[in-house]
C-alpha cells in the first residue's frame, strides 16, 4: 500500500479485507485508529512511530511479532489469529480491551493492565495467568490453554465467561467473592449443589481426605455433594476435577468453594387441626294442649246422661291449671257446675 505517507495528518485508516503484504504507517504519526485485519499476507507491522494510536485491529494476518511498547495510550488491541509467539503489553496501562486468542503465546503478563475489562486469550499455550490486578475485568475467555488453575478471587466484577471456561482444560479456583455457593439444609441432610455452576458434573471427583465428614458422597447426576454434618458461612469445600489437559501434565485440579450462606429448605411439620364439633341442642317440640272434658254423671254415678236436648243452665267454667307433665302436655279440665 503506497501513498499514505503523504497524509501526515491522517487520524484513521481502514484497510482491512485486502491482500496486503506490507503496510508502512511510520509517517502517520497522529494516527489514532488503524484497521488492517484480514490481510492474510501481512507478515509484519511497525506501529512504533504511532504514539497517538488508541485502537489497533490487526487480526487474521500472518504476524509473527508485534511491538506495541511505544503505544502508551493504546486502549483496544485486537491481534487474534496470527502467529505471535510473544506479546508485551506491560507498557499499555490504558488498555481496556485485549484480544489475542489463537496465537502461539506461552505466557501473558497483564499485571500492569489494571484498566482491562475484556481479555480473550484462549487457544494459546499459556501455562499460567495472573489476573489478580485486573479487578475491572467483566469478560474473560482463556480456555484451551495449558493452565491447571486460575485464581479469580479478586475479580469481583467478572460476570461473563468465554466458551467452555469451566469445562475444558481450565477451571477457576472459586470463592464467595466470585460465585455464591450456598449450602442447603433439608431436615438432617446437608448438601452443596454444583449444578448451579456450568460444570461437566461427570468429571467432578470428591477427595474425602479434604473433607472432615466421613460420610461425604457425590451424586454426579444431580451434582450434589452430600455432607454428614453442617458447615458455616465461610467454610471451604474442595474437590477435584478431571481436565482435558495433555497426559504429560496434571490431569486433575483442585477447586475450592466457600459457603456463602446456609439455606434451610426443610418443610415445616404440619399438624392435623382438631375440629371441634359444635354442640347441637335438640329443639323442644311444644305439644299442643289436650282438653279433656269432664264426663257428665247421672244419679247413679255410672252412665253418662243422654243428650236430651233440654236447655240446661251453663254456669261459668273454671279452668284449673294443674301442672305440666312429660312431653310438655298441659292438661286443662273443664267442669260444669250445677
Amino acid at each position: 500500500m503506497q501513498g499514505i505517507e503523504y497524509f501526515s495528518n491522517l487520524r484513521e485508516l481502514n484497510c482491512c479485507n485486502n491482500n496486503l503484504s506490507s503496510l508502512d504507517v511510520s509517517s502517520n504519526t497522529v494516527l489514532k485508529t488503524l484497521y488492517c485485519d484480514n490481510n492474510n499476507n501481512l507478515s509484519s507491522l511497525d506501529v512504533s512511530s504511532n504514539t497517538a494510536l488508541k485502537t489497533l485491529y490487526c487480526s487474521v494476518n500472518n504476524l509473527s511479532s508485534l511491538d506495541v511498547s511505544h503505544n502508551a495510550v493504546l486502549e483496544t488491541l485486537y491481534c487474534a489469529n496470527n502467529n505471535l509467539g510473544s506479546l508485551d503489553v506491560t507498557n499499555n496501562t490504558a488498555l481496556t480491551y485485549l484480544s489475542c486468542y489463537e496465537n502461539n503465546l506461552t505466557s501473558l503478563d497483564v499485571t500492569n493492565n489494571t484498566a482491562l475489562t475484556v481479555l480473550r486469550c484462549y487457544e494459546n499455550n499459556i501455562s499460567s495467568l495472573d489476573v489478580s490486578n485486573n479487578t475491572a475485568l467483566t469478560y474473560l475467555a482463556c480456555h484451551k490453554n495449558n493452565m491447571n488453575s486460575l485464581d479469580l478471587s479478586k475479580n469481583t466484577t467478572l460476570s461473563r465467561f468465554g466458551q467452555d471456561l469451566f469445562g475444558s482444560e481450565i477451571l477457576p479456583v472459586l470463592n464467595t467473592q466470585f460465585v455464591s455457593i450456598p449450602m442447603y439444609k433439608n431436615g438432617d441432610k446437608y448438601y452443596i449443589d454444583l449444578s448451579e455452576l456450568p460444570l461437566d458434573l461427570k468429571r467432578v471427583i470428591i477427595n474425602k481426605d479434604w473433607m472432615t465428614e466421613d460420610g461425604t458422597t457425590y451424586n454426579s447426576t444431580s451434582g450434589r455433594i452430600y455432607l454428614s454434618d453442617t458447615k458455616n458461612v465461610g467454610d471451604e469445600v474442595r474437590y477435584s476435577y478431571e481436565t482435558n489437559a495433555p497426559a504429560s501434565s496434571n490431569t486433575k485440579m483442585t477447586v475450592t468453594l466457600k459457603i456463602s450462606e446456609v439455606k434451610d429448605i426443610t418443610e415445616p411439620t404440619t399438624e392435623e387441626p382438631t375440629t371441634e364439633q359444635p354442640t347441637t341442642e335438640q329443639p323442644t317440640t311444644e305439644q299442643p294442649a289436650v282438653i279433656v272434658p269432664a264426663p257428665t254423671q247421672t244419679g247413679n254415678g255410672k252412665d253418662p246422661a243422654p243428650n236430651t236436648g233440654d236447655a240446661t243452665p251453663i254456669y261459668p267454667v273454671i279452668f284449673l291449671l294443674l301442672a305440666s307433665f312429660a312431653g310438655g302436655v298441659t292438661l286443662y279440665i273443664r267442669r260444669k257446675q250445677k
